[in-house]
């Protein structure tokens, strides 16, 4: 994520949420570093573990945690162009499962030039929602805030937000 994404997120999930839970979603990991890591490779120089620990999808879940000091549940995905979707699934599951909030924040990075042959339709996005069970037997409902808008968005502007990613269904209330 650039920093100032990553940062924003996870202040606005630490106000939100405390040390709850958080689902944390992201497309690719970090194409930056994956480029920093084959071009290593590529001039047969050293590896370096932190950048490789950095490239993969879970490393700001981690940073997440030992930032905050929390030992809370953590959940980190990746999804390719699903992304989205399947975050916005794990948390709306994990909201009915342990019958209280979560918070899911799902990003997706360009690549740099050099690689955007490989995910050319990869775009900058950040998104966030609050996930909470529905009435009971109903499933769960979840706000959602993009990159895009100021503020929370209404509940029902979930499609939408999700429809704007690419998806032509939405599973959960």
């Amino acid at each position: 994520w650039p920093p100032d994404v990553e940062y924003a997120a996870f202040m606005v999930a630490r106000e939100a949420l405390g040390l709850g839970l958080v689902v944390v979603g992201s497309s690719d990991g970090d194409g930056t570093v994956l480029l920093r890591l084959l071009s290593a490779l590529r001039g047969h120089q050293p590896v370096s573990p932190t950048q490789f620990h950095n490239s993969v999808h879970n490393a700001p879940a981690g940073y997440w945690s030992i930032g905050l000091g929390s030992q809370a549940p953590t959940t980190a995905l990746a999804a390719g162009d699903d992304t989205v979707e399947v975050a916005l699934v794990e948390a709306g599951l994990q909201a009915v499962m342990r019958r209280g909030p979560v918070i899911m924040l799902a990003t997706g990075q360009r690549f740099p030039p050099e690689l955007e042959r490989a995910r050319p339709d990869l775009q900058d996005f950040a998104l966030a929602a609050w996930c909470e069970p529905a009435d009971p037997g109903v499933g769960w409902r979840c706000a959602v805030s993009s990159g895009a808008q100021q503020g929370p968005a209404q509940s029902g502007s979930l499609a939408a937000a999700v429809r704007a990613r690419g998806a032509d269904g939405l599973v959960g209330s």
